[in-house]
């Protein structure tokens, strides 16, 4: 059983860690096949997310939260782009 899903094959998660001002999760995924994409993330924790937003790679906001519900949330990735989200519960 994991604790995170998505629903397209060629969208991996290469990175889970604590954010570095510690007020989060940071997940990064990667499109592997060169072809863009929205993929669908869906976590089986046990507490429900408040906000998932985007972030560049020193996890400075880049837009504002996207909408999340029932812990699932979509994301959109261009040809081999490492995507870059930060949650907070």
């Amino acid at each position: 059983h994991s604790f995170c899903s998505i629903n397209r094959d060629n969208v991996i998660l290469l990175t889970l860690k604590l954010s570095e001002d510690n007020d989060g999760i940071i997940m990064r995924f990667f499109e592997t096949k060169g072809k863009e994409t929205f993929a669908r993330v869906k976590l089986t924790l046990r507490r429900n997310i408040k906000s998932i937003t985007l972030t560049n790679v020193i996890e400075e906001a880049i837009n504002s939260p996207s909408e999340v519900s029932n812990n699932e949330f979509t994301i959109k990735l261009k040809p081999f782009e490492v995507v870059t989200v930060k949650i907070k519960y």
